[in-house]
C-alpha cells in the first residue's frame, strides 16, 4: 500500500481551507490508488504522473512555502514507493521469466506430466495445450496458465509439416482423464491416448469433450489395468482417518501360539487362522511418529487455543497444514508443520501466561477495552455539558472499583448503564456531538480489526507456503518474496474503507448550527458509498473465501455500516 501522503484524503486534509488548483493532482492519486490493485508496471505509470502533477503544483504555488514542503514530502514518498514498485515489477518479471524457462524444459513432457497427470485424478483441474499434426498429437499440462512460448517444445515431438494448437483444460471425469476442448476435432480421444503413452510410458483412460459435456470423443478402451492400480495408490485418505489410524492403538491382547520361523526365531501369531479374519495392516512408523508427537503437544494446544491471544488465529491453518501433510504421507512436511506450532506457542508463552494466570487477567482484559471506548465518548458529553453526565461518571467510577475487587459481573452492569444512557442522549442530541463521536470510534474500530484480519491472513498465507518450499517432496516452490509483495497488496481494501469518513466526523464536531448539519449529511453519503462497495467488492468475497484463515470482514462491515447508517439517520 502506498505511503498515507500519497493519498486522496491526506492532501484534502492538507489542502482543506487553501486556495489550490488540485484536480489534477487528485485525479493522479486516485490513478495511483487504483494502479496498486493491477501491478507494480501499472503503480509505477501512475507514480511518473502523480509526480509531473506534483511538480506542475509546487510551480503553480513557489511562493508557498507550506505547499512546496508538502509536494517535496510527495516527491520523496513517490521515490520510496517507485523503487518498492521497481523491486516487485523485476520479481515479477523473474518468476514469469523462470516459468517460461520450466515450460520450455523437455521433461514437461515426460517424467514432469506424470505427477501433473496425478493430480489431475485426484480432482486438481490442469491447464493443457494440445499439439495435432496428423495422426500424431503432443500434449502439456501446467498448473499456471501456459504462454505462447510452450508451442515450441510441443513442436519437438513432430517431424514437421502443419501443427495446429488447441488450449484446453484436463479433469477428471467419467473415471477418465478429461480434456474440454473449445472445439473438438475428430478422432482426438486416441491421439491424446496414444501421445500420452508415448510421452509418459503409462497408459490412460483418455476420453475428450466440447463445452457441451454431451459433445464428447472417446478413446473407445475400458479402464486399463494400470489405472485402476494407480487409482488405488492415489485415492486420499480423510485427514481424520490419518489421524485416527494409530493413535488409539492397542496392543493386541488375542491368544497368541507359538510357532518357528525359518531362521529359528520364535514367532507369536494368533491362533485363529480363519480366512475370514482380516489380517491389521502395517503401521507406517513415520506416520505412529507423527501421532505420538501430536498426542504429546496436544495438551500445550489446547491451553493455548483457550488463552484467547491473537495470535490463536494462526493456529488452525498450521494445525490444518500438519495434519493434511501427514494424510498425504509427506511427514517431513508434517512435522515441519508441528514444528511451526511450537514455535507459536512458545513465542506466545509469555501472553499466554499473562492471559490464563487468573480468570480475572482475562476478565479485566475485556473491561479495559470497554470502558476505554466508553470513555472516549462519555468525556464528549461532558465537555457538551449534557444532563446526567457527570452522574455517568460517577457510576463509570464504581465501575472501576468493583473491577478492581475482580467483581466483573458488577462492573460490566453499571457500564451497561453507561452505555443505554449514552445510547440516549445520542437519539436526542439532534445531531449532536455523542453520537459522531461514537460513529468516528465504530469506523476507526473496524479499520483497525481489517487490518489486523489481513495481517494474520497473510501470516498464515507465508508460514504455510515457507513449510511448503521447505518439503523437498514438493516438485514446485513458490518465490517468497513475490507471494509477500503480492499479499500485502491486499491492504489496497483499505484505500476504499478510508478515512474520509473520519475526517468527515471530525469536521462535524468542529463545527456547528448549519455547517454541522451538512457535514453530517456527507457523512451519510459517505457510509452509503462503503456499503455499496462492502456488498459488491468481489475481493472482499475472495479473502473471506480464502482456504488459510478464517476473516470475516464483510459480516463485521456491513454490521458496523447498519448501525453507522442508523445512528447517523436517528442523530
Amino acid at each position: 500500500m502506498a505511503d498515507k501522503i500519497l493519498t486522496e484524503a491526506e492532501w484534502k486534509k492538507f489542502a482543506k481551507g487553501r486556495t489550490v488548483k488540485d484536480a489534477a493532482l487528485l485525479k493522479a492519486m486516485a490513478e495511483l490508488a487504483k494502479a496498486e490493485r493491477a501491478g507494480p508496471d501499472a503503480v509505477l505509470k501512475a507514480l511518473d504522473e502523480l509526480e509531473k502533477q506534483a511538480d506542475a503544483l509546487a510551480k503553480a504555488h513557489k511562493a508557498d512555502k507550506e505547499v512546496a514542503s508538502q509536494v517535496a514530502d510527495i516527491g520523496k514518498a513517490v521515490a520510496k514507493q517507485r523503487k518498492l514498485s521497481e523491486q516487485e515489477a523485476k520479481a515479477a518479471a523473474k518468476a514469469q521469466e523462470e516459468a517460461e524457462d520450466d515450460e520450455s524444459s523437455p521433461a514437461q513432457l515426460t517424467t514432469k506430466l506424470i505427477p501433473l497427470m496425478r493430480e489431475v485424478r485426484k480432482g486438481n483441474p490442469m491447464h493443457a495445450l494440445i499439439a495435432l499434426g496428423g495422426p500424431l498429437a503432443a500434449v502439456l499440462l501446467s498448473r499456471r496458465p501456459i504462454t505462447a512460448s510452450s508451442r515450441k517444445l510441443l513442436a519437438g515431438e513432430f517431424d514437421g509439416g502443419s501443427i495446429k494448437y488447441f488450449p484446453a483444460q484436463c479433469i477428471f471425469e467419467a473415471n477418465s482423464h478429461t480434456f474440454v476442448l473449445e472445439t473438438l476435432p475428430a478422432g482426438i480421444a486416441k491421439k491424446l491416448k496414444a501421445a500420452l503413452l508415448k510421452q509418459t510410458e503409462q497408459r490412460y483412460k483418455v476420453r475428450a469433450r466440447g463445452a457441451d459435456p454431451n459433445e464428447v470423443d472417446d478413446d473407445g478402451d475400458l479402464v486399463e489395468p494400470d489405472d485402476l492400480a494407480e487409482d488405488s495408490a492415489d485415492a486420499p485418505r480423510s485427514r481424520g482417518e490419518a489421524l485416527a489410524a494409530h493413535a488409539d492403538d492397542e496392543p493386541d491382547t488375542g491368544d497368541t501360539a507359538t510357532r518357528g520361523s525359518s531362521d529359528g526365531e520364535r514367532t507369536d501369531t494368533p491362533t485363529d487362522t480363519s480366512p475370514d479374519t482380516p489380517s491389521d495392516p502395517v503401521a507406517d512408523p513415520e506416520q505412529v511418529r507423527f501421532d505420538a508427537r501430536l498426542r504429546e503437544m496436544r495438551a500445550s494446544i489446547e491451553r493455548f487455543a483457550a488463552s484467547g491471544v491473537a495470535e490463536v488465529a494462526k493456529l488452525k491453518p498450521l494445525l490444518d497444514f500438519a495434519t493434511g501433510k501427514a494424510a498425504e504421507g509427506l511427514h517431513r512436511a508434517a512435522h515441519q508443520g508441528l514444528d511451526a506450532v511450537a514455535k507459536l506457542i512458545e513465542k506466545a508463552a509469555p501472553k499466554v501466561g499473562a492471559e490464563t494466570a487468573t480468570a480475572a487477567g482475562d476478565g479485566m482484559t475485556g473491561f479495559k477495552s470497554r470502558i476505554t471506548e466508553l470513555t472516549a465518548a462519555l468525556k464528549t458529553a461532558l465537555d457538551a455539558g449534557r444532563d446526567g453526565a457527570a452522574e455517568q461518571r460517577a457510576r463509570m467510577a464504581q465501575a472501576v472499583a468493583a473491577a478492581g475487587k475482580q467483581a466483573f459481573d458488577q462492573a460490566h452492569g453499571l457500564l451497561d448503564e453507561v452505555e443505554a444512557w449514552l445510547g440516549t442522549a445520542a437519539a436526542s442530541a439532534g445531531g449532536g456531538l455523542v453520537a459522531l463521536q461514537q460513529s468516528r470510534l465504530a469506523w476507526d474500530g473496524l479499520r483497525q480489526r481489517v487490518s489486523d484480519q489481513l495481517d494474520a491472513l497473510e501470516q498464515a498465507v507465508i508460514e504455510q507456503v515457507r513449510a511448503h518450499n521447505a518439503d523437498a517432496d514438493n516438485e514446485d516452490e513458490f518465490d517468497e518474496a513475490e507471494l509477500t509483495a503480492g499479499l500485502r497488496r491486499l491492504h489496497t481494501l483499505l484505500d476504499r474503507l478510508d478515512t474520509r469518513l473520519i475526517d468527515k466526523l471530525d469536521e462535524a464536531l468542529s463545527a456547528s448550527g448549519a455547517d454541522r448539519q451538512q457535514r453530517h449529511r456527507e457523512a451519510q453519503a459517505i457510509v452509503t458509498e462503503y456499503r455499496s462497495f462492502v456488498g459488491s467488492d468481489p475481493l472482499i468475497a475472495q479473502i473471506d473465501a480464502n482456504g488459510f484463515l478464517d476473516t470475516a470482514i464483510r459480516r463485521e462491515a456491513e454490521q458496523t455500516l447498519t448501525q453507522l447508517a442508523e445512528r447517523l439517520q436517528t442523530a
